[in-house]
């Protein structure tokens, strides 16, 4: 009897992920495929069936899908998982399809980690046509009203910034009320940053793509921020690895992204200054596998060499800034990339949204670990491009 009811249970289970209108694939820690159903071959355009790839290494089985299956292995290390993502995916016919996902985690009982899975369903679906249509038309809506709110506001931001310098060359014989002309200067300069921040959220990004040293546009961001920082006793420790390629992307926007989190990581380390004076910030760079068993698992599938597979991703550029400040909690954490979500008193609640959209468009990871009063980590994985 019990051997006919986990015979039955297990068909079960097979029936219900069969009839779900999403894709679904997870892995185990070994990077192997534990599940996946048929909408998933469908959506992806996979050869075979779901039993005849149950066990296969999922680079194998996902080659075409190089970015999908860096996600299921990246999840294992990354402490921020993409929910309610979306992602252009093409297939072998370069037939793109635009497609939402979640990722998740699967643990047992005890908390121990088991593997990833990934769920998934095609937008361009006819049923959702309509709801992504209209979705988009608000969404574009937003973005022409926001932008013409931002062109709005700077326009007399910019006349009282002339009327306030004309003030300020007055009354430069009286220093008090000269104090309170440069506060208005000052506010006024950090309310258009904020607007210009805001127009480049929701403009499109457009990346001018370059070849270029990932350790000169940490020199120049760093540039930017050092001199004040030695006032304040905050210090840089550099750890740049040996021999870095180049890299492709577009010098202007990651160093925008550097510059972001180096003032973020000043900011936290100002708000633990009650406890102990200064700080450290330490910039690290090094190339790393996309997972360090996935050159294993592609030698180890046997019927696939490493030359067979795309090899735009096969390693990333790591990007870190960690601090020594007062920390993220938890719930803080899983809201910090949303746009306009801020525990500053005079934050955008910009800065990191525009970041995760750069990251992103560059086809990389940002991921971040942090502890209440231990200190905060960001990650940025970029791909490397090898020349040819």
């Amino acid at each position: 009897m019990d051997g006919e009811r986990d015979w039955g249970d297990a068909h079960f289970y097979r029936y219900v992920l069969e009839s779900m209108k999403s894709g679904v694939i997870s892995v185990n820690r070994a990077g192997e495929i534990t599940c996946i159903n048929a909408n998933a071959l469908r959506i992806l355009d996979l050869p075979g069936t779901p039993e005849g790839l149950m066990g296969k290494p999922v680079i194998e089985v996902l080659r075409d899908h190089v970015y999908i299956g860096q996600l299921l292995l990246e999840s294992f290390k990354s402490k921020h998982l993409p929910n309610r993502a979306e992602m252009v995916i093409r297939g072998p016919h370069r037939d793109g399809k635009n497609i939402g996902f979640t990722l998740s985690l699967v643990r047992d009982e005890a908390g121990e980690l088991l593997g990833s899975a990934i769920f998934f369903k095609d937008l361009t679906q006819i049923e959702q046509v309509e709801e992504g249509q209209r979705l988009k038309e608000r969404l574009a809506a937003l973005g022409q009203m926001a932008a013409g709110l931002a062109h709005e506001i700077r326009n007399p931001l910019a006349g009282i910034e002339v009327v306030a310098g004309l003030l300020k060359r007055r009354l430069a014989d009286r220093p008090d009320d000269l104090a309170q002309i440069q506060a208005i200067l000052s506010d006024v300069r950090k309310l258009d940053e904020t607007v210009a921040n805001c127009l480049d959220f929701v403009r499109p990004l457009n990346l001018n793509l370059q070849s270029t040293r990932v350790e000169s546009l940490v020199e120049e961001a760093l540039a930017s921020v050092e001199a004040k920082w030695e006032e304040q006793g905050i210090r840089v420790w550099r750890q740049y690895g040996s021999h870095l390629p180049e890299l492709m992307v577009d010098p202007q926007k990651i160093r925008q992204v550097l510059l972001n989190l180096l003032v973020n990581a000043a900011h936290a380390i100002e708000s633990r200054r009650s406890a102990r004076a200064g700080g450290t910030v330490t910039v690290r760079t090094s190339v790393v596998p996309v997972d360090p068993d996935a050159r294993t698992l592609q030698l180890r599938a046997g019927r696939v060499r490493l030359d067979d597979l795309p090899r735009e991703r096969e390693e990333y550029m790591a990007l870190e800034i960690a601090d020594d400040g007062c920390g993220i909690d938890p719930e803080t954490l899983d809201n910090i990339f949303y746009p306009f979500f801020t525990t500053k008193e005079r934050g955008s609640g910009i800065g990191l949204a525009v970041a995760q959209k750069i990251v992103d468009g560059h086809r990389g990871f940002i991921d971040v670990e942090s502890e209440p009063g231990l200190g905060t980590r960001f990650i940025i994985k970029l791909p490397l491009h090898p020349r040819r």
